[in-house]
């Protein structure tokens, strides 16, 4: 005869537990899909997101709508799902309102701006759709992208500076005028309400200068 024992309920008890945990499906994540990663950090950046403040350290994702601010000892470095890169420098301000994008995009959708300190920017997969939206806000001009690396920097208040370092353009516009940046080694510049001046040649030395104050 079979003697009961408590050790003999516990077991069975506990192989019940198991075998329905596994039949149980996994939890779904419904949150925003990233559009892009901290790659390189430097100091405490922040990103301000649905009204929280958190540091950005590599491996951070973005999200659309997110705040990304950096203070006198911060700089970072953003890769975005389609290879865009954002190389955001001290003291600046920067809004990721939309980027939309994936491989099969008929018409990808970037809409950022910055509003204090300094960017470059070398455009990735998104320019290679031939209806791609890119541009990239200022309080004193609107930058529509066409491609490449270039930078974007003010110089106080009411100076903003755009230079192009490599590939096929840039348009700068506001109300005042226009001017197209298509030659690498070019630059514009807009003080307060005026018109964008006529792009003159940027040397070498001026590219890496800016460029140079954006090294980790």
């Amino acid at each position: 005869m079979l003697t009961y024992r408590p050790a003999d309920s516990l077991k069975i008890l506990l192989l019940v537990t198991l075998l329905t945990g596994c039949s149980s499906p996994a939890p779904q994540y419904n949150g925003p899909v990233s559009i892009g990663i901290i790659t390189k950090s430097m100091g405490f950046p922040t990103v301000v997101r649905k009204n929280q403040t958190y540091i950005l350290a590599v491996q951070a994702r973005i999200y659309e709508g997110d705040i990304v601010k950096t203070d006198k000892g911060s700089m970072l470095n953003i890769q975005m799902s389609d290879e865009t890169v954002f190389l955001l420098g001290s003291n600046s301000h920067f809004v990721l309102h939309s980027y939309k994008y994936t491989p099969h995009s008929w018409a990808p959708i970037a809409r950022l701006s910055l509003t204090n300190g300094t960017l470059r920017t070398t455009t990735g997969n998104i320019m290679k759709k031939k209806r791609t939206s890119f541009e990239i806000k200022t309080t004193l001009a609107v930058i529509d992208v066409v491609s490449g690396d270039f930078w974007v920097g003010y110089l106080g208040e009411n100076t903003l500076e755009v230079a192009l370092a490599d590939g096929a353009g840039i348009y700068v516009f506001n109300d005042s005028g226009s001017v197209n940046i298509d030659n690498a080694g070019y630059g514009t510049s807009i003080i307060g309400d005026s018109a964008p001046q006529t792009p003159t040649i940027w040397t070498e030395q001026d590219l890496n200068a800016v460029f140079s104050t954006l090294t980790f």
